[in-house]
């Protein structure tokens, strides 16, 4: 049986036992930072040697890949959206209100990367 703090109706778990959890994974800043650059580089790689038109192609398709996934919860998806619609991409282009909402999305769900982007 797992020690839990109660406190007015709400649950506590320590870092050790929440990563141990079933259903709570435990990362550190560094995997999603490795994690978030990953991804950049899979879909950098796949335009790598192409002309403008395919490389517009696989943006729009991995941006709609990555949307999904970022509405599905995933914090990487959303840091790296966050990244393309602050820094721009061949099928995006800037918006820092967008942004900053997936970064506050991503931050929000954990994703040590993000608030340590916020924070600066």
């Amino acid at each position: 049986m797992k020690l839990m703090k109660h406190v007015d109706g709400i649950n506590f778990k320590s870092k050790k036992e929440e990563s141990n959890s079933e259903d709570f994974e435990y990362h550190d800043e560094e995997y999603y930072k490795n994690e978030f650059l990953s991804r950049r580089a899979a879909i950098a790689k796949k335009t790598y040697g192409l002309g403008s038109m395919a490389i517009e192609d696989i943006y729009a398709d991995e941006y709609t890949e990555q949307c999904t996934l970022a509405a599905g919860g995933d914090v990487v998806a959303q840091d790296l959206l966050s990244y393309w619609f602050k820094h721009g991409n061949p099928v995006l282009p800037e918006n820092i209100e967008l942004s900053m909402k997936w970064l506050f999305l991503a931050g929000a769900g954990g994703n040590k990367h993000s608030i340590n982007k916020l924070s600066l």
